[in-house]
């Protein structure tokens, strides 16, 4: 009778077969995932080319236009198809400070560190803010060995001023080079701050501690060190080619949706309302959570009078329900704007119903409530619990507006007195607070 294998050495074949089957169909579940996000950032470049080619046609000689097709080149990986249009942009507008940072960036990009240096300049001197040019122009001074002559010409310009994490980083490193121990620590912190898990921040943390003297403070960091290092060592190889096909994708989101915004306003800005739109549109769909998009839109909508394609387009999403109540807000917002308050109050309660702890929507209701001086104890209400969830001066100015037409005059003075300290550059808030005041004076000494 022929032997039959051990039962461990059967489990070891059936579990390597099994793992096998397993990795299998993560490399195709993977292969998938990667080629689904492939198809998008295809389709989103293609959206940003057919925006750009279309404006281009219509205004050829526009230097917004112009700067378009530059980034739109730029973005694609073409630097040496943008220079020549970012060069006719600078012919015709030299004070545009974003033509000459990308160039700066091409320049930096083909290792030329003095072009780079001498366009960071001339953005400077259009007074593009540090953080627009520090990074590019620090390591264009380290290639050329000579950070400590702009570490020092730019230490007043730099003091108090806030970087990204990423210019921090290289700031204490350069420090390092520099043996400013102290000062190179202080970046590195500033590192870990903004980005917790920074892992070589932390390695200059422990090394400038080292340097310092500080061993006990060292040994924290280099322990810190080590661990985040552990968690980058152990990370699967599969998964950081996914997540850098994950990051490309966010990149390319993201220049697409810079395209359209810059469409949009070009286009709204030449009275082509219907193209305007359209992108304002487009750009929502690529990020949904951003109200200053949504609101530029109805911007837009108020210009044209183009109400019933907004209202489509949002009650069409609210259907869709990707962001019921961000659009139920909206179609609250645009019929108010058209003067029909039963549809916009009956939109602002949903929108509550659907985010009660979003102050936006009580926000809304009681300023709509307010306007039409109706429905005044529910006004109250609303804009209490909008002060309750966000604590900000707009919404106890609101109170207040809410207190004086109930004529609760005490409980308005409180609120807006929380206005002005919340932020007393407001005007409006000093007026009222100085209107009940006096208001508050006269009910007191009648015979002033």
């Amino acid at each position: 009778m022929r032997n039959l294998p051990h039962a461990s050495s059967r489990w070891a074949v059936l579990s390597g077969l099994y793992a096998f089957i397993l990795m299998g169909s993560f490399y195709l579940l993977h292969g998938a995932a990667v080629s689904d996000i492939q198809s998008e950032a295809t389709r989103l470049k293609d959206l940003a080319s057919q925006v750009v080619r279309k404006m281009q046609g219509q205004y050829p000689e526009d230097p917004l236009v112009m700067m378009l097709v530059a980034s739109l080149h730029y973005n694609n990986g073409q630097s040496s198809q943008a220079q020549p249009w970012l060069e006719k942009v600078l012919a015709q507008q030299p004070e545009m400070v974003d033509a000459r940072l990308m160039l700066a960036k091409i320049a930096h990009e083909r290792g030329l560190p003095q072009q780079c240096i001498d366009h960071c300049r001339l953005a400077m001197a259009g007074g593009a803010a540090p953080p627009a040019w520090f990074e590019m122009m620090l390591s264009a001074y380290m290639d050329l060995g000579r950070v400590d002559a702009l570490l020092e010409e730019l230490e007043d310009a730099l003091r108090g001023v806030s970087l990204p994490p990423d210019a921090e980083f290289k700031l204490g490193t350069a420090r390092m080079q520099l043996r400013q121990y102290a000062l190179a620590r202080e970046h590195f912190k500033r590192v870990v701050d903004a980005l917790p898990e920074h892992t070589q921040a932390y390695f200059g943390l422990f090394m400038t501690s080292q340097r310092l003297g500080e061993s006990e403070v060292a040994a924290s960091y280099e322990k810190r060190f080590r661990e985040l290092e552990e968690k980058d060592r152990s990370r699967m190889m599969v998964i950081n080619r996914q997540e850098d096909e994950l990051s490309g994708l966010d990149l390319v989101r993201d220049s697409t949706l810079k395209t359209l915004m810059a469409a949009a306003q070009v286009w709204q800005g030449r009275q082509a309302l219907d193209d305007a739109r359209q992108c304002y549109e487009q750009a929502i769909e690529l990020n949904p959570d951003s109200m200053p998009i949504r609101l530029a839109l109805e911007n837009c909508l108020a210009t044209s009078g183009q109400w019933e394609a907004g209202l489509k387009f949002f009650q069409n999403r609210l259907q869709e329900e990707q962001d019921p109540a961000r659009d139920a807000f909206m179609l609250g917002r645009l019929y108010a704007r058209q003067g029909d308050r039963d549809r916009a109050a009956a939109y602002y309660a949903q929108v509550i119903q659907l985010s009660p702890n979003w102050a936006a929507g009580y926000q809304a209701h009681a300023e709509l409530n307010l306007l039409q001086n109706a429905s005044l104890d529910q006004a109250r209400e609303y804009a209490a619990k909008a002060v309750e969830l966000e604590p900000v001066a707009g919404h106890y100015y609101l109170l207040s507006v809410a207190c004086i037409k109930q004529g609760d005059l005490r409980s308005a003075l409180s609120a807006i007195q929380s206005a002005v300290r919340l932020k007393p550059q407001d005007a409006r808030y000093g007026q009222l607070l100085q209107q009940l005041r006096s208001r508050a004076d006269s009910l007191s000494n009648p015979q002033k």
